[in-house]
C-alpha cells in the first residue's frame, strides 16, 4: 500500500470501526500520513499576521515586557519597506539586555537601543541566529529533515534564490499540528495556557536533543509539561496499563514526574531475551535493534516506542517476575525514559486505596 491508499485505510477504520484504535491515534496516523503530500505554504503563518518585530522598534523596558508577554520563544525581525525577513531574535536575546553578565551587549544596553542595534551587536559577537529560508512547495517531510540540523523556524519564500519574496513563517509546532490534527489560529508557537499547547510544548523539548544531553547529564526530573506529554501519549497507546480508570491523573502524573531522561550508548544491549528485567523503557531519541521469538524474527524500534510493557500487564501480578523474550540492543546514541516495576505498582496501589477510600465516604 502507498501512503494515500493506507490513510484512506485508516479513515475508513475511523468511521467503520471507531473502537479499533484509541482516542486521537486515528487522526494522528492521518496527519502523519498526509505530511508527504502537504507542503509549507498550506500550514505556514502569513507573514503579516505573525508576531514580527521591525529593526526600528526602540527596546526600553515596556516594550520587551510587551513582547515576551505574547508568549513567542523567537521573533522574526522584518525589514518594513521590504517585508523581508532580516534577522531573528530569540526571547532570551531580549533577556538579556538586562543582564549585566553579556559582555557583548554592552554597547547597546543602558540605553534605547533598537531592534536592529541588538541584531548588528549580536552578530559582532558572533551571537546572531541564522535565518533559514524554504520553499513554499517544499514539503513538510522534507522540512522535519531539515530541522534536524536547521533552526526549528522556517521563513517561506514565493521563489528560489535570494531575491524571493518572504510570505510566511512555518515551524516546529505548525507540523506537530498537522500530525495531532490540530488547527489554531495566529503563530503556532504560542505557549498559552490550553492542555493541548502544553502538551506540544512538552513534547517538543523532548525532541530537543540538546535539551535531553543537559537533563541526563544533570540527571533532572521531568517538567509538569513534558510529564504532561508522555502522560498523553501512555495513556492512549496503553489503555490497559495507564488509563486514569486505572490510576487516576494525579498519581500517574506523581509517577512520570520522578522519571528522568537516560543516555544510552550505541551497541548497548537494554533488553536480553532469558533474563529477567524490572523496568519498562520508553524510547525518546534514538533506535533499537530487536530480535524476538525463537525464529530471532528482527525489527527496529524508533522515538516514541516502548520495550519491556510486559512487566506491567494486569496478570502479572505484584510479585512475578518477568522475563524479556526479546534482545534489544541500541543502533544509535539514545535517549530513554524508564519506569521501575515497584513504583509503578506502588502508584497503582495508592490510586486503588484512593478509589475505595471515595466509595466508602460514599457509603
Amino acid at each position: 500500500l502507498d501512503r494515500s491508499r493506507l490513510q484512506a485505510l485508516v479513515e475508513y477504520q475511523k468511521s467503520a470501526a471507531p473502537g479499533m484504535l484509541a482516542e486521537g491515534q486515528a487522526e494522528m496516523l492521518i496527519g502523519a500520513l498526509g505530511m508527504a503530500q502537504k507542503t509549507v505554504s498550506e500550514v505556514m503563518v502569513k507573514l503579516e499576521t505573525a508576531c514580527t518585530l521591525s529593526p526600528k522598534d526602540i527596546l526600553d523596558y515596556a516594550f520587551i515586557a510587551q513582547v515576551v508577554q505574547q508568549g513567542f520563544s523567537r521573533f522574526p525581525v522584518v525589514e518594513p519597506t521590504t517585508r523581508q525577513v532580516v534577522g531573528l531574535l530569540h526571547c532570551k536575546d531580549l533577556l538579556s539586555l538586562r543582564e549585566p553578565e553579556y559582555d557583548h551587549l554592552e554597547e547597546v544596553r543602558g540605553r534605547s537601543a533598537t531592534v536592529g542595534e541588538l541584531l548588528e551587536a549580536l552578530k559582532q559577537a558572533g551571537r546572531d541566529r541564522q535565518v533559514f529560508v524554504c520553499g513554499k512547495d517544499t514539503t513538510l517531510m522534507a522540512l522535519l529533515a531539515e530541522f534536524k540540523r536547521q533552526p526549528h523556524l522556517a521563513v517561506v519564500a514565493d521563489g528560489e534564490g535570494p531575491e524571493a519574496r518572504h510570505i510566511g513563517i512555518v515551524t516546529l509546532h505548525n507540523i506537530f499540528d498537522t500530525i495531532l490534527q490540530a488547527h489554531g489560529n495566529g503563530f503556532s508557537e504560542d505557549v498559552g495556557s490550553s492542555p493541548r499547547r502544553h502538551q506540544q510544548a512538552g513534547a517538543l523539548q523532548l525532541f530537543d536533543r540538546t535539551r535531553l544531553e543537559g537533563m541526563a547529564a544533570r540527571e533532572e526530573q521531568l517538567g509538569e509539561d513534558e510529564a504532561g506529554a508522555v502522560m498523553s501519549f501512555l495513556v492512549a497507546t496503553l489503555p490497559r496499563i495507564f488509563s486514569h480508570q486505572l490510576m487516576n491523573k494525579r498519581k500517574l502524573m506523581g509517577l512520570l514526574r520522578e522519571l528522568r531522561p537516560q543516555f544510552i550508548p550505541k551497541r548497548t544491549e537494554l533488553y536480553r531475551s532469558g533474563f529477567e528485567t524490572t523496568k519498562v523503557t520508553l524510547v525518546l531519541q534514538g533506535a533499537f535493534h530487536l530480535t524476538s521469538g525463537a525464529d530471532n524474527c528482527e525489527s527496529t524500534l524508533g522515538p516514541w516506542t516502548c520495550l519491556g510493557v510486559g512487566l506491567l500487564m494486569p496478570t502479572k501480578g505484584s510479585s512475578a517476575k518477568y522475563t524479556s523474550d526479546f534482545t534489544a540492543v541500541a543502533l544509535t546514541d539514545a535517549f530513554v525514559l524508564q519506569i521501575e516495576h515497584h513504583r509503578y505498582l506502588q502508584a497503582a496501589a495508592a490510586a486503588a486505596s484512593e478509589r475505595l477510600d471515595h466509595l466508602d465516604s460514599l457509603a
